[in-house]
């Protein structure tokens, strides 16, 4: 008598199946076990983007705000940087402004061993640290270039003043200057006399301009005090005006700012023409030469003098501050650049600059008088007048925009914290609920090892 079987062409047995549903059972649930395992000690749902399933997308969007917010910030941290030296740099600067107006005041002309007043000295050295300030670098930028922020923005302090052949320097164009304005000696200016009337023309070149009237008429005889006064326009702006004084005989009075009332009108205009040649020579010797110092140095670091070196190279734009823009959101840049050129900068160099190249020798009997005619004219350009461009509205300037990047930089931390609570709800995991899940899963597990092992020990004599 045959036997019946319990399988079929193309089958397996029942125990084979069992065992096999049971070895894939395990199987799922030891890879499920493994992942939680690696959820809990990464914190992480998948370990790739294939593992995040749905929410793939969503991450990789939240994921790259964040790395733009990582931009912003390295941007901001930059910007911040840079605005710290650059007022650090315009505080010194400025306080140097200061100080060297308040010396100014104070000082007076007295020559040191080495053949310069202490006024000269203390100025010379203050230009010096002016152009090393301004061509300070962070990093491989430099400040105060502009848009230009791997040029050295300014030349050395001594080629600024001496130039570099064939070009000149600050002082070079301060002598040549002197000379042209000095004319024929008396600014281009020259008195004459006609019969009765004394008149003052300019039939040559020089620095000198007659702002007022320029004829004096002497036939009416003038009255012992009467004064006659001749306005004067000088080359760098400043106006000077020469009163002479009538008096009634020489020797009588004093002879220095006035003139004797002839025996007739024509001796008295003869002698009004003295007395103002030898008062327009010493102005030419004092005044003179300050206001044209004064003025060459503005034409010279205005880039205006032919042939002169460049003492600036770096970036010149009409708009300073936005040279350098530094984006911290979708929104409008912060503007944070400057340039050595900018007005206010440059007439602190133009200021300071006067006073480290020329020179006062005891030679020249005027050189007290013409020093304390350029410390008055430096002092006051150093005081930052009213409606003068001013080093501290620049630092006003770079201050709001420091304000602008913190507030943007604490606004983009707010926001990337708020993306980095998104990202761990779209990436992470609960550590409570996989513990829970892990212990769901080893006591089942565990409970299923245990029923194949007894199942697998189960026969006949044990069932009876």
């Amino acid at each position: 008598m045959s036997s019946i079987s319990n399988t079929f062409p193309g089958s397996y047995s029942l125990e084979s199946l069992s065992a096999r549903r049971n070895a894939d059972r395990f199987a799922s649930m030891r890879e499920t076990m493994e992942d939680l395992q690696r959820q809990m000690s990464t914190g992480l749902k998948a370990d790739d983007w294939v593992g995040l399933g749905g929410d793939r997308l969503p991450s990789l969007d939240v994921r790259s705000r964040m790395s733009l917010l990582d931009g912003y910030a390295s941007v901001a941290q930059d910007a911040s940087l840079r605005l710290k030296v650059m007022d650090q740099t315009l505080s010194a600067i400025d306080k140097s402004r200061r100080d060297a107006a308040t010396e100014l005041n104070l000082d007076s002309y007295a020559l040191r061993s080495g053949g310069s007043t202490q006024g000269q000295i203390l100025l010379s050295n203050r230009f010096r640290d002016a152009v090393d300030l301004l061509n300070q670098s962070v990093g491989d930028r430099y400040l105060f270039s502009g848009r230009s922020t791997d040029t050295r923005p300014l030349a050395s302090a001594d080629t600024i003043l001496d130039g570099a052949p064939p070009l000149i320097g600050l002082r070079q164009a301060i002598a040549t200057r002197k000379t042209a304005d000095l004319g024929s000696g008396l600014g281009g200016l020259a008195v004459g006399v006609a019969g009765n009337v004394a008149t003052v023309t300019k039939p040559g070149a020089g620095g000198l301009t007659v702002s007022g009237a320029s004829s004096f008429d002497f036939t009416t005889q003038p009255v012992e005090g009467a004064t006659y006064s001749l306005a004067l326009t000088l080359p760098d702006g400043s106006t000077e005006t020469v009163s002479l004084t009538a008096r009634s005989a020489a020797g009588v009075g004093s002879a220095a700012g006035s003139f004797v009332i002839g025996a007739s009108s024509a001796a008295t205009a003869a002698n009004f023409q003295t007395a103002l040649t030898a008062a327009l020579t010493e102005l030419a010797g004092t005044a003179l030469p300050a206001a044209s110092a004064l003025q060459a140095s503005r034409d010279f670091f205005a880039g205006t003098i032919p042939g002169t070196v460049d003492w600036y190279v770096g970036d010149s734009t009409a708009a300073p501050r936005q040279t350098a823009l530094a984006r911290l959101d979708d929104g409008d840049p912060v503007a944070t650049g400057a340039q050595a050129d900018e007005p206010a900068l440059q007439a602190v160099l133009v200021h300071m600059g006067v006073m480290a190249a020329e020179s006062f020798p005891t030679s020249d009997p005027l050189s007290p008088r013409r020093y304390d005619a350029l410390r008055q004219r430096l002092g006051a350009g150093l005081a930052e007048a009213s409606g003068a461009p001013r080093v501290q509205f620049i630092q006003e300037e770079l201050a709001l925009a420091a304000v602008e990047i913190n507030t943007a930089n604490e606004r983009n931390t707010a926001a990337k914290n708020l993306y980095q609570t998104q990202l761990t709800e779209l990436e992470g995991v609960s550590l409570e609920e996989t513990v829970a899940k892990l212990l769901s899963l080893q006591t089942q597990l565990q409970a299923s090892y245990q029923t194949t092992s007894m199942i697998s020990q189960m026969s006949l004599v044990n069932y009876l």
